[in-house]
Protein backbone atom coordinates (compact mmCIF):
# COMPACT_ATOMS: atom_id res chain seq x y z
CA UNK A 1 0.00 0.00 0.00
CA UNK A 2 2.89 2.75 0.82
CA UNK A 3 4.86 1.32 -2.43
CA UNK A 4 1.62 2.46 -4.52
CA UNK A 5 1.11 5.49 -2.62
CA UNK A 6 4.73 6.59 -3.09
CA UNK A 7 4.54 5.29 -6.67
CA UNK A 8 1.88 7.21 -7.48
CA UNK A 9 3.47 10.54 -5.69
CA UNK A 10 6.79 9.69 -7.70
CA UNK A 11 4.38 10.28 -11.06
CA UNK A 12 2.60 13.17 -9.48
CA UNK A 13 6.05 14.79 -8.73
CA UNK A 14 7.48 13.84 -12.41
CA UNK A 15 3.74 15.31 -14.02
CA UNK A 16 4.79 18.70 -11.87
CA UNK A 17 8.04 19.06 -13.08
CA UNK A 18 6.72 18.56 -16.50
CA UNK A 19 4.51 21.12 -16.74
CA UNK A 20 3.70 23.18 -19.14
CA UNK A 21 3.48 26.32 -20.44
CA UNK A 22 0.95 27.45 -23.14
CA UNK A 23 0.79 30.68 -24.58
CA UNK A 24 -0.05 32.08 -27.78
CA UNK A 25 -0.99 35.02 -30.00
CA UNK A 26 -3.82 34.91 -32.15
CA UNK A 27 -4.73 37.37 -35.36
CA UNK A 28 -7.38 37.14 -37.66
CA UNK A 29 -7.34 38.90 -41.21
CA UNK A 30 -9.88 41.29 -41.96
CA UNK A 31 -10.55 41.48 -45.62
CA UNK A 32 -13.45 44.32 -44.93
CA UNK A 33 -12.97 45.86 -48.22
CA UNK A 34 -11.76 45.45 -51.93
CA UNK A 35 -9.17 47.65 -50.96
CA UNK A 36 -7.67 46.62 -47.50
CA UNK A 37 -4.30 45.40 -48.51
CA UNK A 38 -0.85 46.65 -47.74
CA UNK A 39 0.20 49.35 -48.19
CA UNK A 40 -3.50 50.68 -48.52
CA UNK A 41 -3.17 53.73 -46.26
CA UNK A 42 -5.54 53.87 -42.98
CA UNK A 43 -6.10 50.05 -43.54
CA UNK A 44 -5.70 47.69 -40.67
CA UNK A 45 -5.91 43.55 -42.56
CA UNK A 46 -4.98 41.94 -39.44
CA UNK A 47 -6.05 42.14 -36.14
CA UNK A 48 -5.85 40.76 -32.79
CA UNK A 49 -8.73 38.60 -31.94
CA UNK A 50 -8.87 40.53 -28.04
CA UNK A 51 -10.28 39.40 -25.13
CA UNK A 52 -11.50 35.95 -26.73
CA UNK A 53 -12.47 32.79 -24.93
CA UNK A 54 -9.04 30.02 -25.30
CA UNK A 55 -9.96 26.45 -24.30
CA UNK A 56 -7.24 24.33 -23.75
CA UNK A 57 -6.69 20.71 -24.56
CA UNK A 58 -5.10 17.37 -23.45
CA UNK A 59 -3.88 14.39 -24.27
CA UNK A 60 -2.15 11.88 -22.18
CA UNK A 61 0.83 9.06 -23.65
CA UNK A 62 -0.86 5.94 -22.96
CA UNK A 63 -3.07 4.12 -25.35
CA UNK A 64 -6.58 4.64 -23.78
CA UNK A 65 -6.00 8.79 -22.32
CA UNK A 66 -8.65 10.39 -24.53
CA UNK A 67 -8.81 14.46 -25.10
CA UNK A 68 -10.21 16.63 -22.38
CA UNK A 69 -10.63 20.40 -21.60
CA UNK A 70 -7.71 21.63 -18.99
CA UNK A 71 -8.51 24.78 -18.45
CA UNK A 72 -9.29 28.21 -20.05
CA UNK A 73 -7.69 31.51 -20.38
CA UNK A 74 -8.36 34.59 -22.37
CA UNK A 75 -6.12 36.92 -25.20
CA UNK A 76 -5.14 40.19 -24.10
CA UNK A 77 -6.37 43.28 -26.24
CA UNK A 78 -3.21 42.10 -28.61
CA UNK A 79 -4.67 38.60 -28.64
CA UNK A 80 -1.83 36.95 -26.59
CA UNK A 81 -2.38 34.45 -24.21
CA UNK A 82 -0.79 32.18 -21.24
CA UNK A 83 -2.00 29.01 -19.97
CA UNK A 84 0.41 27.48 -17.29
CA UNK A 85 -0.58 23.69 -16.97
CA UNK A 86 0.01 20.83 -14.31
CA UNK A 87 -0.39 17.97 -16.59
CA UNK A 88 2.60 15.97 -17.21
CA UNK A 89 3.80 14.37 -20.70
CA UNK A 90 1.09 14.88 -23.30
CA UNK A 91 0.00 16.71 -26.21
CA UNK A 92 -1.90 19.96 -26.25
CA UNK A 93 -3.98 21.71 -28.64
CA UNK A 94 -6.18 25.29 -28.48
CA UNK A 95 -9.31 26.23 -29.36
CA UNK A 96 -9.88 30.00 -29.85
CA UNK A 97 -13.43 30.94 -29.75
CA UNK A 98 -15.46 33.45 -31.13
CA UNK A 99 -16.30 35.08 -27.93
CA UNK A 100 -15.48 37.58 -25.60
CA UNK A 101 -16.95 39.72 -23.11
CA UNK A 102 -19.62 41.90 -25.22
CA UNK A 103 -20.34 38.98 -27.52
CA UNK A 104 -20.94 35.26 -27.96
CA UNK A 105 -20.96 34.00 -31.66
CA UNK A 106 -23.03 31.09 -32.87
CA UNK A 107 -22.46 29.78 -36.58
CA UNK A 108 -26.23 28.39 -36.99
CA UNK A 109 -26.80 27.25 -33.57
CA UNK A 110 -23.27 26.46 -32.23
CA UNK A 111 -21.09 28.30 -30.28
CA UNK A 112 -17.90 28.94 -32.75
CA UNK A 113 -14.48 28.12 -32.44
CA UNK A 114 -11.47 27.66 -34.26
CA UNK A 115 -8.39 25.38 -33.78
CA UNK A 116 -4.83 27.18 -34.86
CA UNK A 117 -4.20 25.64 -38.33
CA UNK A 118 -7.30 26.28 -39.53
CA UNK A 119 -9.11 25.44 -42.24
CA UNK A 120 -6.39 22.61 -41.97
CA UNK A 121 -6.07 19.85 -39.98
CA UNK A 122 -5.31 21.77 -35.83
CA UNK A 123 -2.14 22.08 -34.65
CA UNK A 124 -1.21 19.60 -31.75
CA UNK A 125 2.04 20.04 -29.76
CA UNK A 126 3.47 17.87 -27.38
CA UNK A 127 5.05 17.80 -23.82
CA UNK A 128 8.32 16.45 -23.79
CA UNK A 129 10.70 17.69 -21.26
CA UNK A 130 10.28 19.45 -17.79
CA UNK A 131 8.71 23.52 -17.84
CA UNK A 132 8.16 23.06 -21.76
CA UNK A 133 6.87 26.00 -23.47
CA UNK A 134 4.70 25.49 -26.57
CA UNK A 135 3.32 28.46 -28.95
CA UNK A 136 0.11 28.12 -30.80
CA UNK A 137 0.53 31.78 -32.15
CA UNK A 138 -1.44 31.56 -35.65
CA UNK A 139 -3.23 33.94 -37.86
CA UNK A 140 -6.65 33.03 -39.29
CA UNK A 141 -6.72 33.94 -42.93
CA UNK A 142 -9.55 31.44 -44.02
CA UNK A 143 -12.65 33.90 -44.39
CA UNK A 144 -15.29 31.14 -42.79
CA UNK A 145 -12.95 31.27 -39.32
CA UNK A 146 -11.85 34.98 -39.75
CA UNK A 147 -15.50 36.55 -40.58
CA UNK A 148 -16.85 35.27 -37.38
CA UNK A 149 -13.88 36.73 -35.18
CA UNK A 150 -14.47 39.79 -36.87
CA UNK A 151 -17.90 39.52 -35.41
CA UNK A 152 -16.65 39.36 -32.31
CA UNK A 153 -14.46 41.98 -32.52
CA UNK A 154 -16.82 44.27 -34.23
CA UNK A 155 -19.52 43.98 -31.46
CA UNK A 156 -16.56 44.17 -29.09
CA UNK A 157 -16.34 48.17 -29.99
CA UNK A 158 -19.82 48.62 -30.11
CA UNK A 159 -19.68 47.29 -26.30
CA UNK A 160 -17.10 49.80 -25.31
CA UNK A 161 -18.43 52.73 -26.88
CA UNK A 162 -21.82 51.78 -24.93
CA UNK A 163 -20.02 51.18 -21.44
CA UNK A 164 -17.68 54.40 -21.79
CA UNK A 165 -21.15 56.40 -22.51
CA UNK A 166 -23.62 55.11 -19.74
CA UNK A 167 -25.57 57.41 -16.99
CA UNK A 168 -23.96 57.36 -14.40
CA UNK A 169 -26.94 56.36 -12.63
CA UNK A 170 -27.82 53.25 -13.91
CA UNK A 171 -26.02 50.15 -12.14
CA UNK A 172 -27.48 47.04 -14.30
CA UNK A 173 -24.61 45.23 -15.94
CA UNK A 174 -24.70 45.91 -19.65
CA UNK A 175 -24.08 41.89 -20.04
CA UNK A 176 -22.97 39.68 -23.78
CA UNK A 177 -24.62 39.48 -26.79
CA UNK A 178 -25.53 36.44 -28.21
CA UNK A 179 -25.17 37.16 -32.17
CA UNK A 180 -25.71 34.38 -34.58
CA UNK A 181 -24.15 34.64 -38.05
CA UNK A 182 -26.52 32.01 -40.33
CA UNK A 183 -27.60 31.31 -43.93
CA UNK A 184 -31.38 31.68 -43.32
CA UNK A 185 -31.97 34.37 -41.04
CA UNK A 186 -35.79 33.57 -40.13
CA UNK A 187 -37.62 36.86 -41.30
CA UNK A 188 -39.25 37.13 -44.85
CA UNK A 189 -36.54 38.90 -46.72
CA UNK A 190 -33.83 37.23 -45.34
CA UNK A 191 -32.01 40.01 -44.05
CA UNK A 192 -29.94 40.64 -40.81
CA UNK A 193 -32.17 41.90 -37.94
CA UNK A 194 -32.36 41.73 -34.15
CA UNK A 195 -35.21 39.03 -33.07
CA UNK A 196 -36.41 40.93 -30.17
CA UNK A 197 -37.93 37.63 -29.14
CA UNK A 198 -35.01 35.82 -28.59
CA UNK A 199 -32.92 38.66 -27.56
CA UNK A 200 -30.42 37.85 -30.16
CA UNK A 201 -28.48 39.63 -33.08
CA UNK A 202 -29.27 37.37 -36.29
CA UNK A 203 -27.00 38.91 -38.89
CA UNK A 204 -26.70 37.20 -42.97
CA UNK A 205 -23.45 35.75 -43.01
CA UNK A 206 -22.77 38.03 -45.96
CA UNK A 207 -23.14 40.36 -43.56
CA UNK A 208 -19.95 39.45 -41.05
CA UNK A 209 -17.71 41.62 -42.91
CA UNK A 210 -19.95 44.57 -42.28
CA UNK A 211 -18.83 46.31 -39.38
CA UNK A 212 -21.59 49.05 -39.56
CA UNK A 213 -24.17 46.83 -40.44
CA UNK A 214 -23.09 44.33 -37.78
CA UNK A 215 -23.56 47.56 -35.32
CA UNK A 216 -26.43 49.10 -36.25
CA UNK A 217 -28.26 45.39 -35.34
CA UNK A 218 -26.25 45.96 -32.58
CA UNK A 219 -27.85 49.39 -31.71
CA UNK A 220 -31.21 47.85 -31.76
CA UNK A 221 -30.12 45.45 -28.70
CA UNK A 222 -28.31 47.98 -27.30
CA UNK A 223 -32.01 50.01 -27.38
CA UNK A 224 -33.90 46.73 -26.15
CA UNK A 225 -31.14 46.47 -22.75
CA UNK A 226 -30.68 49.96 -21.57
CA UNK A 227 -34.02 51.70 -23.22
CA UNK A 228 -37.40 50.84 -24.50
CA UNK A 229 -37.80 48.79 -27.94
CA UNK A 230 -40.26 49.83 -29.89
CA UNK A 231 -40.96 46.18 -31.79
CA UNK A 232 -41.66 47.41 -34.92
CA UNK A 233 -41.14 44.97 -37.90
CA UNK A 234 -40.42 46.60 -41.29
CA UNK A 235 -38.67 47.12 -44.69
CA UNK A 236 -36.78 50.21 -44.02
CA UNK A 237 -34.94 52.64 -47.01
CA UNK A 238 -34.16 55.56 -44.36
CA UNK A 239 -37.32 57.58 -45.89
CA UNK A 240 -40.11 54.52 -45.97
CA UNK A 241 -40.90 51.70 -43.45
CA UNK A 242 -43.12 49.68 -44.90
CA UNK A 243 -44.77 46.17 -43.52
CA UNK A 244 -44.90 42.72 -44.34
CA UNK A 245 -48.20 44.00 -46.76
CA UNK A 246 -46.16 47.00 -48.13
CA UNK A 247 -48.08 49.58 -46.06
CA UNK A 248 -45.98 52.39 -45.17
CA UNK A 249 -46.31 52.43 -41.72
CA UNK A 250 -43.68 55.56 -40.59
CA UNK A 251 -44.11 56.43 -37.41
CA UNK A 252 -41.70 58.81 -34.80
CA UNK A 253 -41.05 55.53 -32.42
CA UNK A 254 -39.92 53.61 -35.94
CA UNK A 255 -38.35 56.71 -36.72
CA UNK A 256 -36.08 56.72 -33.35
CA UNK A 257 -35.75 53.01 -33.07
CA UNK A 258 -33.93 53.02 -36.89
CA UNK A 259 -32.72 56.51 -36.16
CA UNK A 260 -30.61 56.21 -33.37
CA UNK A 261 -28.85 52.52 -34.84
CA UNK A 262 -27.81 54.01 -37.77
CA UNK A 263 -26.08 56.94 -35.85
CA UNK A 264 -24.61 54.32 -33.40
CA UNK A 265 -22.99 52.55 -36.35
CA UNK A 266 -21.38 55.74 -37.57
CA UNK A 267 -20.76 56.72 -34.31
CA UNK A 268 -18.65 53.80 -32.67
CA UNK A 269 -15.94 53.85 -35.77
CA UNK A 270 -16.06 58.09 -35.43
CA UNK A 271 -13.93 57.16 -32.21
CA UNK A 272 -11.20 54.85 -33.26
CA UNK A 273 -8.61 54.99 -35.36
CA UNK A 274 -9.19 54.73 -39.14
CA UNK A 275 -9.72 51.75 -40.99
CA UNK A 276 -10.76 49.87 -38.34
CA UNK A 277 -13.87 49.44 -39.29
CA UNK A 278 -15.75 48.69 -42.26
CA UNK A 279 -18.34 50.50 -43.83
CA UNK A 280 -17.79 54.37 -42.42
CA UNK A 281 -20.09 56.26 -45.09
CA UNK A 282 -21.22 59.30 -43.21
CA UNK A 283 -22.36 61.13 -46.30
CA UNK A 284 -26.02 60.15 -45.63
CA UNK A 285 -26.13 61.06 -41.89
CA UNK A 286 -24.75 64.58 -43.34
CA UNK A 287 -26.98 64.80 -46.19
CA UNK A 288 -30.74 63.34 -45.79
CA UNK A 289 -31.94 62.87 -48.87
CA UNK A 290 -35.56 64.43 -49.80
CA UNK A 291 -38.53 62.45 -48.48
CA UNK A 292 -41.97 63.33 -48.03
CA UNK A 293 -43.18 59.85 -46.86
CA UNK A 294 -44.56 61.32 -43.64
CA UNK A 295 -43.95 63.79 -40.81
CA UNK A 296 -39.82 64.76 -40.22
CA UNK A 297 -40.36 63.06 -36.67
CA UNK A 298 -41.52 60.04 -38.69
CA UNK A 299 -38.68 59.69 -41.13
CA UNK A 300 -35.30 57.32 -40.17
CA UNK A 301 -33.02 59.86 -41.74
CA UNK A 302 -34.15 63.27 -40.17
CA UNK A 303 -33.65 61.34 -36.90
CA UNK A 304 -30.41 60.08 -37.44
CA UNK A 305 -29.16 63.17 -38.75
CA UNK A 306 -30.14 64.97 -36.10
CA UNK A 307 -28.16 62.63 -33.07
CA UNK A 308 -25.16 62.82 -35.57
CA UNK A 309 -25.08 66.50 -35.65
CA UNK A 310 -25.06 66.57 -32.22
CA UNK A 311 -22.00 64.18 -31.98
CA UNK A 312 -19.71 65.84 -35.27
CA UNK A 313 -18.16 69.00 -35.60
CA UNK A 314 -20.16 72.35 -35.23
CA UNK A 315 -18.76 73.36 -38.84
CA UNK A 316 -22.35 73.89 -40.20
CA UNK A 317 -24.33 77.23 -39.88
CA UNK A 318 -27.25 75.16 -38.75
CA UNK A 319 -24.83 72.75 -36.39
CA UNK A 320 -23.02 74.69 -33.15
CA UNK A 321 -23.35 71.84 -31.11
CA UNK A 322 -20.78 69.16 -31.42
CA UNK A 323 -19.63 66.65 -28.57
CA UNK A 324 -22.82 65.41 -27.78
CA UNK A 325 -22.45 61.85 -27.73
CA UNK A 326 -22.24 60.90 -24.13
CA UNK A 327 -25.28 63.18 -23.12
CA UNK A 328 -26.83 61.48 -25.82
CA UNK A 329 -26.32 58.02 -24.90
CA UNK A 330 -27.11 58.73 -21.08
CA UNK A 331 -30.67 59.80 -22.22
CA UNK A 332 -31.37 56.58 -23.79
CA UNK A 333 -29.66 54.46 -21.03
CA UNK A 334 -32.24 56.72 -18.47
CA UNK A 335 -34.78 59.07 -19.14
CA UNK A 336 -35.34 57.16 -22.19
CA UNK A 337 -36.14 53.76 -20.18
CA UNK A 338 -39.45 53.84 -19.65
CA UNK A 339 -41.49 50.60 -19.49
CA UNK A 340 -44.26 50.64 -22.23
CA UNK A 341 -43.29 54.02 -23.38
CA UNK A 342 -41.51 53.94 -26.95
CA UNK A 343 -38.79 56.87 -27.34
CA UNK A 344 -39.22 59.76 -29.80
CA UNK A 345 -37.47 62.73 -30.69
CA UNK A 346 -39.85 64.70 -28.62
CA UNK A 347 -39.25 62.80 -25.77
CA UNK A 348 -35.33 62.82 -26.23
CA UNK A 349 -35.51 66.61 -26.70
CA UNK A 350 -37.42 67.34 -23.63
CA UNK A 351 -34.60 64.78 -21.39
CA UNK A 352 -31.69 67.24 -23.39
CA UNK A 353 -33.26 70.32 -22.38
CA UNK A 354 -34.21 68.94 -18.48
CA UNK A 355 -30.69 68.41 -18.30
CA UNK A 356 -29.55 72.35 -18.95
CA UNK A 357 -27.75 70.81 -22.35
CA UNK A 358 -27.79 73.05 -25.10
CA UNK A 359 -31.97 73.26 -26.38
CA UNK A 360 -31.33 76.30 -28.37
CA UNK A 361 -28.67 74.27 -30.59
CA UNK A 362 -30.51 71.24 -30.91
CA UNK A 363 -34.01 72.95 -31.79
CA UNK A 364 -31.93 74.85 -34.73
CA UNK A 365 -30.41 71.24 -35.57
CA UNK A 366 -34.12 70.13 -35.88
CA UNK A 367 -35.37 72.88 -37.52
CA UNK A 368 -32.87 72.50 -40.41
CA UNK A 369 -34.39 68.46 -40.65
CA UNK A 370 -37.76 70.10 -40.83
CA UNK A 371 -38.94 68.27 -37.25
CA UNK A 372 -39.17 71.69 -35.69
CA UNK A 373 -40.44 75.25 -37.60
CA UNK A 374 -38.15 78.33 -36.49
CA UNK A 375 -37.56 81.15 -38.48
CA UNK A 376 -33.86 81.85 -39.53
CA UNK A 377 -33.33 84.32 -37.20
CA UNK A 378 -33.49 83.74 -33.68
CA UNK A 379 -31.22 85.02 -30.56
CA UNK A 380 -31.07 83.47 -27.08
CA UNK A 381 -30.56 85.67 -24.02
CA UNK A 382 -27.90 84.83 -22.09
CA UNK A 383 -27.35 87.49 -18.93
CA UNK A 384 -26.85 91.10 -18.18
CA UNK A 385 -26.00 93.08 -15.46
CA UNK A 386 -29.04 95.61 -15.05
CA UNK A 387 -29.06 98.76 -13.41
CA UNK A 388 -29.97 98.94 -9.75
CA UNK A 389 -33.83 98.99 -9.05
CA UNK A 390 -33.48 102.50 -7.78
CA UNK A 391 -31.30 105.30 -9.92
CA UNK A 392 -31.36 108.98 -8.82
CA UNK A 393 -32.36 111.19 -11.77
CA UNK A 394 -29.45 111.85 -14.33
CA UNK A 395 -27.56 109.28 -12.76
CA UNK A 396 -25.31 107.60 -15.07
CA UNK A 397 -24.53 103.72 -15.03
CA UNK A 398 -22.84 101.11 -16.83
CA UNK A 399 -25.08 98.07 -18.17
CA UNK A 400 -24.15 95.20 -20.19
CA UNK A 401 -26.38 92.32 -22.25
CA UNK A 402 -25.09 88.98 -23.60
CA UNK A 403 -27.03 87.56 -26.60
CA UNK A 404 -26.31 84.54 -28.41
CA UNK A 405 -27.08 83.94 -32.05
CA UNK A 406 -28.86 80.83 -32.75
CA UNK A 407 -30.11 81.10 -35.84
CA UNK A 408 -27.99 80.22 -39.19
CA UNK A 409 -27.51 84.40 -40.46
CA UNK A 410 -24.27 85.77 -39.29
CA UNK A 411 -24.69 89.48 -37.09
CA UNK A 412 -22.90 92.14 -38.56
CA UNK A 413 -22.53 95.87 -38.30
CA UNK A 414 -22.86 96.05 -42.01
CA UNK A 415 -25.94 93.98 -41.69
CA UNK A 416 -27.55 96.59 -39.53
CA UNK A 417 -28.23 93.63 -36.64
CA UNK A 418 -27.89 95.87 -33.53
CA UNK A 419 -29.18 95.74 -29.62
CA UNK A 420 -32.96 97.54 -29.17
CA UNK A 421 -35.04 99.01 -26.42
CA UNK A 422 -37.87 97.09 -25.40
CA UNK A 423 -41.00 98.38 -23.08
CA UNK A 424 -42.09 100.31 -24.91
CA UNK A 425 -40.15 99.06 -28.47
CA UNK A 426 -37.89 101.57 -29.41
CA UNK A 427 -37.83 103.82 -26.04
CA UNK A 428 -35.65 106.48 -25.55
CA UNK A 429 -35.58 105.86 -21.96
CA UNK A 430 -32.06 105.32 -20.82
CA UNK A 431 -30.50 107.79 -23.63
CA UNK A 432 -30.32 105.66 -26.40
CA UNK A 433 -32.58 103.26 -28.78
CA UNK A 434 -30.02 101.25 -30.23
CA UNK A 435 -26.28 99.48 -28.97
CA UNK A 436 -24.11 98.57 -32.06
CA UNK A 437 -22.03 95.97 -32.30
CA UNK A 438 -18.34 95.51 -31.97
CA UNK A 439 -17.64 92.43 -34.97
CA UNK A 440 -19.52 89.39 -36.32
CA UNK A 441 -21.60 86.83 -34.69
CA UNK A 442 -21.74 84.03 -36.18
CA UNK A 443 -24.54 80.77 -35.59
CA UNK A 444 -23.60 79.80 -32.09
CA UNK A 445 -21.37 82.19 -30.75
CA UNK A 446 -22.33 85.09 -28.48
CA UNK A 447 -22.09 88.75 -27.99
CA UNK A 448 -21.83 90.94 -24.94
CA UNK A 449 -22.82 95.10 -25.63
CA UNK A 450 -21.70 97.21 -23.24
CA UNK A 451 -22.91 100.83 -22.55
CA UNK A 452 -24.10 103.22 -20.23
CA UNK A 453 -27.37 104.22 -19.20
CA UNK A 454 -28.61 107.89 -17.98
CA UNK A 455 -31.57 107.88 -16.02
CA UNK A 456 -34.51 109.91 -16.87
CA UNK A 457 -35.02 113.26 -15.13
CA UNK A 458 -39.27 113.03 -14.39
CA UNK A 459 -39.75 110.56 -11.61
CA UNK A 460 -41.28 107.44 -12.02
CA UNK A 461 -40.89 103.54 -13.04
CA UNK A 462 -39.09 102.54 -15.83
CA UNK A 463 -38.55 99.50 -18.04
CA UNK A 464 -35.36 98.58 -18.82
CA UNK A 465 -34.88 95.58 -21.57
CA UNK A 466 -33.85 94.98 -24.79
CA UNK A 467 -33.62 92.54 -27.96
CA UNK A 468 -32.21 91.77 -30.82
CA UNK A 469 -33.09 93.42 -34.01
CA UNK A 470 -31.61 93.54 -37.84
CA UNK A 471 -32.84 97.44 -38.79
CA UNK A 472 -35.19 97.19 -41.58
CA UNK A 473 -36.09 93.23 -41.46
CA UNK A 474 -37.29 91.82 -38.16
CA UNK A 475 -37.16 92.21 -34.47
CA UNK A 476 -36.28 88.80 -33.57
CA UNK A 477 -35.05 86.53 -30.37
CA UNK A 478 -35.25 86.49 -26.44
CA UNK A 479 -35.53 89.79 -25.01
CA UNK A 480 -33.61 90.22 -21.73
CA UNK A 481 -35.63 90.12 -18.62
CA UNK A 482 -37.63 93.57 -17.57
CA UNK A 483 -35.71 95.20 -14.80
CA UNK A 484 -37.87 98.39 -13.50
CA UNK A 485 -36.06 100.76 -11.89
CA UNK A 486 -37.41 103.41 -9.49
CA UNK A 487 -36.24 107.39 -10.49
CA UNK A 488 -37.57 109.18 -6.89
CA UNK A 489 -38.62 112.60 -6.42
CA UNK A 490 -35.53 114.28 -5.44
CA UNK A 491 -34.97 114.80 -2.04
CA UNK A 492 -34.84 118.49 -0.47
CA UNK A 493 -31.53 120.06 0.24
CA UNK A 494 -31.09 119.82 4.08
CA UNK A 495 -31.57 123.13 5.75
CA UNK A 496 -28.67 124.83 7.29
CA UNK A 497 -30.45 125.41 10.42
CA UNK A 498 -32.92 123.38 12.17
CA UNK A 499 -35.41 126.50 12.93
CA UNK A 500 -34.88 129.21 10.02
CA UNK A 501 -35.43 128.58 7.30
CA UNK A 502 -38.06 126.09 7.23
CA UNK A 503 -39.33 123.48 4.85
CA UNK A 504 -42.69 124.16 4.54
CA UNK A 505 -44.56 120.71 2.73
CA UNK A 506 -47.69 121.96 1.88
CA UNK A 507 -46.40 124.75 -0.42
CA UNK A 508 -43.12 123.04 -0.90
CA UNK A 509 -40.63 126.00 -0.30
CA UNK A 510 -38.23 127.25 1.70
CA UNK A 511 -39.53 130.13 4.57
CA UNK A 512 -36.99 132.56 4.98
CA UNK A 513 -36.58 133.68 8.68
CA UNK A 514 -38.64 136.54 9.61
Amino acid sequence: MRAAFLGALALLCAASANAATVTGTVNYLDTTTQACHPPATGCVPSQPIAFSRIQIWYRGTNPWDIWWPVGEASTDPNGHFFFSDSGGNGTYAVRVYATNFAARVLLESSEFFAEPGFPGAGIQQSVTSANQVIDFSFNFTDPGAARLYNVAETIRHGFDHAAARRDPAETDALGQATVVVTSSTGNPNNVSWYNPILNQVVLHVDDSFSDTRMLHEYGHWLESQLSTFAWIASTHNGCEARDVFGNIINSPEHAWMEGFADYFSQAVPAFLPAGTLSGVATSRLEFPGPCTASSADAIEDRIASTLWDLLDPSNEAHDFVSGGDVPLFQILDHELDVFGVAPTIWSFRNAWIARGLDGPGLDRILAQHQILALPNQTAQFISQSAPPTTMQPGETRQVSVTMRNTGITTWTPGTIHRLGSQNPQDNLTWGSNRQPLTGPVPPGAQTTFTFNITAPATPGTYAFQWRMVQDGVEWFGDPSPTRFVNVPSPDPPPPPDERCPRWDPIRKRWIACQ
